[in-house]
C-alpha cells in the first residue's frame, strides 16, 4: 500500500531567494529526468506502465520489481534517457521500503560506453521509504541507469531526479511540504552553519500532554526532528507505532527518555519552530526534543541517564548543524524546592561546557498557575524565583506562561497554551540569539495575554 505523502525532493532541492539583484528570484533548478523516456533493464515491473512512473514528477507513483515465485533477492536497473547530452551534477533517488543492498549510478554520452559514476552501500533495510542523495561530480551524460544489486525483493524506486548542479549550489525552498508519514532524509538541504538546532528538555509540559489538533496536523516549514535512530525526518506529528497510544504525538515521540506508556501530544517545539522560520526565511531548524515527564530538577544532573542522552543526542544533531539554543520546561516537581535556582544555574553551566558553547543561550519556562489555592500560590513562588534567571545566569531569559489554561488536570498546559508559549520561546530566541525584536518580529498567533518579558 502506497503511503499517504512522503518527503518532496523537489521541495527539498527548489532555490530559494536570488541575492544577485534585490527582489529578484531565482528560477527552480531542472530536473533533468522528469518526462525523460525510461526503461527497465532488470528486475520486472508490478505494473504494465513499467518504469514511467519513476520520472513522472509524482512522488506517490512508483515502479516495483516483481517475479513469480517472491524470490529473496532481485537484481533491478533501470536505464534513464535524458535525451541530449547534458551536465549531470546530482541525483536524488526516492527508493519505495529500504530494499536496496548497494547502488550503482552509471553514465554514458552515447549508450554505448558507460561510466560507473557512483556507488553506495546499505546495511540498514526495512519498510520505510528512503531518499538518497548522491552527488556525481561533473560529468556529460545523455543516459544514466540506476541499478539495485543484488537488492532485497521487493525494490522500487518512487521517483528519479537528475540536476544540473551539486545539492551545495541549491539554495532550501520555502514552500511547505505536504502532511503524510514522515520518512527520513538522507541529505538536509542546508549548508551547517545555516542549520539552526534547538535542544528540548524538561518534564511533562515539555513532552507535551495537550491533544495534537487537527489545526497541527501539518509539516512545520524548514523543520527537520531529530528521530529515535538520530536521523532527520521533517517536522509534523504522527502516530508512535510502539507507544500505548495510537493518537497522533508531537515531536516529542522520539525522546528516548520518555516511557511509551505516556502520551507526546502538542508541545512548545512546533509553535518554536514556526515562529523562527517565519522571521528567518534562509534557515532550517532542527528539532532535538528529549523531554520525560514526571521528573526533578535533581533527575537532570550532570551524569544521570537524563543528562547523558539530552547530550549525546545534541552532539549527535551537531554533525549536521549549529547549536543555537536550550529551552527548558521544569519545574512542576520542584515548586517549593529552596535550591531550585542554584541547581538550574549549575546545570546550564554543565550543558554549556559539554556542548562547548560557552554562552549558549537558554529559555526557561514559566509553570501553570492552576488548580487549588495552595497549588497555584507555590507556583506563583516558583515562578518569582524563576524570573531572577536572568540575573544569575548571563543570556537567558524566562518564558511567561501568563493567561494560559491547562486541560483539566491542575498541571498540563492545553493546545492553545502550548501553542502561545511555543511561540513565547521563540520571540525570546529571536532577541537572545538573533539580535530581533519589538517590530522587527512577526507572530503566527496573536498573544494578548502578555508581552514576553525582556
Amino acid at each position: 500500500m502506497v503511503p499517504m505523502a512522503r518527503i518532496s525532493t523537489l521541495a527539498l532541492l527548489a532555490v530559494a531567494a536570488c541575492a544577485l539583484f534585490a527582489g529578484a528570484a531565482a528560477a527552480p533548478p531542472e530536473n533533468l529526468a522528469l518526462h525523460a523516456a525510461c526503461e527497465v533493464l532488470a528486475g520486472g515491473s508490478l505494473w504494465s506502465e513499467g518504469c514511467a512512473a519513476i520520472v513522472d514528477g509524482d512522488l506517490s507513483t512508483e515502479w516495483r520489481t516483481y517475479q513469480r515465485g517472491l524470490p529473496e533477492r532481485l537484481p533491478a536497473a533501470v536505464r534513464i534517457d535524458l535525451g541530449e547530452v547534458r551536465r549531470v551534477g546530482h541525483l536524488v533517488l526516492t527508493e519505495y521500503g529500504q530494499n536496496a543492498v548497494d547502488l550503482v549510478i552509471k553514465v554514458s554520452v552515447d549508450g554505448t560506453e558507460w561510466t560507473d559514476a557512483a556507488m553506495r552501500h546499505f546495511d540498514v533495510h526495512g519498510k520505510g521509504d528512503r531518499t538518497v542523495s548522491v552527488p556525481l561530480g561533473e560529468l556529460q551524460a545523455r543516459y544514466i541507469e540506476v541499478h539495485a544489486v543484488d537488492a532485497l525483493y521487493p525494490f522500487g524506486i518512487y521517483e528519479v531526479e537528475v540536476y544540473e548542479r551539486g545539492v551545495e549550489d541549491v539554495a532550501p525552498t520555502s514552500r511547505t511540504q505536504e502532511f503524510g508519514e514522515p520518512r527520513a532524509v538522507s541529505v538536509l538541504p542546508f549548508a551547517k552553519e545555516d542549520f539552526h538546532i534547538y535542544l528540548f528538555i524538561g518534564q511533562s509540559n515539555m513532552a507535551g500532554r495537550a491533544p495534537v489538533e487537527h489545526q497541527d496536523l501539518a509539516v512545520i516549514e524548514r523543520t527537520y526532528v531529530l528521530n529515535k535512530r538520530d536521523q532527520w525526518e521533517p517536522a509534523q506529528p504522527w502516530p508512535l507505532p510502539e507507544s500505548s497510544f495510537q493518537d497522533m504525538q508531537g515531536l516529542n515521540r522520539y525522546s528516548t527518555v520518555e516511557v511509551l506508556t505516556k502520551l507526546n501530544g502538542l508541545n512548545p517545539a512546533s509553535y518554536f519552530a514556526k515562529t523562527l522560520v517565519l522571521n528567518l526565511p534562509e534557515i532550517g531548524v532542527g528539532i532535538v526534543s528529549n523531554a520525560k515527564g514526571n521528573t526533578a530538577i535533581s533527575e537532570w544532573a550532570p551524569g544521570s541517564e537524563l543528562y547523558r542522552e539530552a547530550v549525546r543526542r545534541t552532539r549527535e544533531a551537531m554533525r549536521y548543524g549549529t547549536l543555537k539554543g536550550i529551552l527548558w520546561h521544569q519545574g512542576e516537581s520542584d515548586r517549593t524546592n529552596p535550591a531550585y535556582m542554584e541547581r538550574l544555574a549549575a546545570l546550564i553551566e554543565s550543558l554549556r561546557r559539554d556542548l562547548g558553547v560557552p554562552d549558549l543561550p537558554f529559555i526557561a519556562g514559566e509553570i501553570l498557575t492552576a488548580g487549588d489555592p495552595q497549588k497555584v500560590e507555590a507556583s506563583k513562588q516558583f515562578n518569582s524565583r524563576l524570573a531572577t534567571l536572568p540575573d544569575l545566569v548571563p543570556h537567558t531569559a524566562v518564558a511567561s506562561a501568563a493567561g494560559l489554561r491547562d486541560i483539566g488536570d491542575a498541571t498540563h498546559i492545553d493546545a492553545d497554551g502550548q501553542r502561545l508559549l511555543g511561540q513565547r520561546y521563540a520571540v525570546l530566541a529571536l532577541e537572545l540569539v538573533y539580535d530581533m525584536a519589538g517590530d522587527e518580529v512577526q507572530t503566527p498567533l496573536i498573544d494578548k495575554a502578555v508581552t514576553p518579558p525582556r
